[in-house]
Parts: structure tokens; sequence; C-alpha cells
């Protein structure tokens, strides 16, 4: 799921439209005391938190979704970093699983572990309420790392972009799946052809500069860019 771009330039509905059309559909399900407290500014639909909220996407647009509120929701900054890579079924899975999380943890992990850790040492509570923010940071690491690895599997089962386009691949037309750049796979074939010769990847990159050959963003080529290629393509 992405985070949507200025509003002006996009048009997109306001908070208090999207608020609207989901208070009624969501308040008993996330344990929220009423819709009233769904139509609150600054309240994250998916933790409960009281704090600065972004419109996130359902469906991400780069996979078809729209601008309108049913495909929007009003998310904090970690709850959109969780669900980032989330779409459709993996997103509702998500959200519905998503508790509503404790303000003093909320914090804790805004500002940073370490910080916090560091005013509760002294006394035995604190241990607990350390222990609480590990257990919470944990919990999220491991549901981003799985719901990452399902939503990015799925994405290149199906041809479809992934991150930042590739080189040797142009986005298709309809601005989903990828298709081969054909001048773009001969330059990939050069590289293969020099690290089969026992190249190095800085001598692959002198090569292609002094051969002419530029990257995707029209650049000259550097070691780091070939590595990269290599391993895209499984052969470094």
């Amino acid at each position: 799921m992405s985070k949507s771009a200025n509003s002006k330039t996009r048009k997109m509905p306001s908070e208090n439209k999207i608020r609207a059309y989901w208070c009624e559909r969501i308040y008993e399900r996330k344990d929220f005391d009423s819709p009233q407290e769904v139509l609150e500014k600054g309240i994250c639909f998916a933790c409960g938190i009281a704090t600065q909220v972004y419109r996130a996407h359902i469906k991400a647009r780069c996979d078809g979704g729209s601008d309108n509120v049913e495909n929007l929701h009003m998310l904090c900054g970690i709850c959109h970093r969780v669900s980032e890579f989330l779409s459709d079924d993996l997103y509702w899975d998500w959200f519905w699983e998503r508790q509503r999380m404790d303000t003093a943890v909320f914090h804790a992990m805004s500002n940073g572990f370490n910080a916090w850790s560091r005013l509760f040492t002294t006394v035995d509570a604190s241990k607990t309420f350390v222990n609480l923010i590990t257990a919470e940071r944990q919990h999220d690491l491991q549901l981003i790392s799985e719901r990452t690895r399902q939503a990015l599997s799925h994405k290149k089962k199906q041809a479809q972009r992934v991150g930042e386009i590739p080189f040797g691949y142009d986005l298709s037309a309809d601005g989903i799946h990828l298709e081969e750049n054909a001048r773009e796979q001969e330059v990939i074939a050069i590289i293969q052809g020099l690290r089969s010769e026992g190249l190095s990847v800085r001598k692959i990159a002198a090569e292609l500069n002094r051969m002419g050959h530029r990257t995707k963003k029209g650049c000259s080529w550097s070691h780091t860019q070939v590595y990269r290629t290599l391993r895209a393509i499984g052969n470094n």
C-alpha cells in the first residue's frame, strides 16, 4: 500500500470524507467506543492512536487502486510503514488483526527504543515496560517480513513491478506489468559475456562506458550498478 501524493495535485478526498465513509464500517470490529471516535481527526484506523495520520491506499495505485474514499484509510506513520507493501486481501488480513496500541508503546516505537529504554533502567517495572515495547516491535517486524515476502512473491510470479523498474525492463502500458527493453537486454547479454570471461565488475563497468552504454537513468556505469544488475539476473 502506498502513501498518497499531495491531495491538491491528485484531488484526494478530504480526511473528513474518508472518516465519514468508514466510521460505521469499522468501529465495532476495531473496538472503537463509537463511530464518533473514528470521526475524530488524527485517529489511526488500524491502531487507534491519536497522532499525525496519512491517507493510505488499501489497493496501491500501481496495482490499479483508485483515489476514492472506499480505497483510502487514515493511518499513523507506524501502521503505514507496516502495511506499505500490502494490498487487497493481504492488507485486510493485517488490518483486522492489528490490535489497538498502547499510547506509551506507540511513543516509544516512534521515538526510538534505545531512547526510551535508557529512561527505565533502575526499577523492576521498567523491565516489563521495555519487554512490552520489544515484543511489540518484534511482532511488527515479523509481520512486515512475512506480509512483504508474500506480497513481493505474488507480484514477481505475476510479472508485476516490484519497487524500481529493473534494468532490462520497462513498465508496460497498463502501469502494472513489466516488459523487456530490447536495448537494455542486449547490454545485459554483454555484461554476462564479460563476466563469463572473468572480468571484474569494475572492468565491466569501464568497458560498458567505453562502448557508450548508459544506465537506465542515462548515467555512466559504476561497478556497483554492474554488481546489482548481475545480482538481479542471478549471476554475481
